[in-house]
C-alpha cells in the first residue's frame, strides 16, 4: 500500500474556487487526510491553502487519483486556474487545473470602450498564458484572482435600458 503522497494547492485567491476547493479536497475521503494551513500568526483565519495526505493500494495511485477523480470535480467548481503539487512515492507531478469550461472574455466590454477607440479584450490565452484580461487600449485586469463580476466587466450588447424603456 503507498502511504507516501502528499499535496498541496498554490495560494487561492479567489473566495468561490478556495470553497469549491475546501470541499472537494479537505477532509477523510479514499486515502485523504486534508486540512487548510494554519495561519502563523494564530489568527482565526486559515491561510486559503490546501495541503495534506493522499495514499492508494498501489505505488503512484496518488497521482491517478488526483487525475481521474479529484481534478475532475474541481473543474466543475473552480472559476479561476489553480495549481497542485502531488508527490506520490513513485514520481510528483504539478497539475494546472483551467475551469470548466474558460471564459471567453471577447464576449465582454472593455470599461474604456466608450472613449471611442477601437477596444476589444483578449483573455489570458495563447502562446504564452498570462493571468490579465488586456485590451489594446491599455486596460488590464488581474483575472487570476478577479472574476467577471469582481472587474466590472459587461457583457456586449447588455445595454442598460433607459428610464423611459422596460
Amino acid at each position: 500500500m503507498s502511504e507516501r503522497g502528499s499535496f498541496i494547492t498554490e495560494f487561492i485567491y479567489c473566495k468561490k474556487c478556495l470553497d469549491g476547493v475546501r470541499t472537494v479536497l479537505t477532509g477523510n475521503k479514499k486515502y485523504l487526510n486534508s486540512i487548510e494551513i494554519p495561519h502563523w500568526n494564530g489568527f482565526d483565519i486559515p491561510h486559503p491553502i490546501i495541503a495534506g495526505k493522499i495514499g492508494g493500494l498501489y505505488p503512484g495511485e496518488e497521482l491517478v487519483t488526483f487525475e481521474y477523480e479529484f481534478i475532475p470535480q474541481i473543474k466543475e467548481v473552480i472559476c479561476h486556474e489553480l495549481r497542485i503539487a502531488v508527490v506520490a512515492q513513485c514520481g510528483e507531478k504539478i497539475f494546472t487545473i483551467d475551469p470548466n469550461p474558460p471564459v471567453d472574455y471577447s464576449l465582454y466590454k472593455c470599461p474604456y470602450s466608450d472613449l471611442g477607440y477601437d477596444h476589444e479584450l483578449h483573455g489570458p490565452e495563447g502562446h504564452v498564458k498570462t493571468s490579465w484580461v488586456w485590451c489594446i487600449c491599455g486596460f488590464r485586469g488581474p483575472v487570476s484572482y478577479l472574476g467577471v463580476d469582481d472587474l466590472r466587466l459587461k457583457k456586449k450588447g447588455a445595454e442598460p435600458l433607459g428610464p423611459d424603456e422596460k
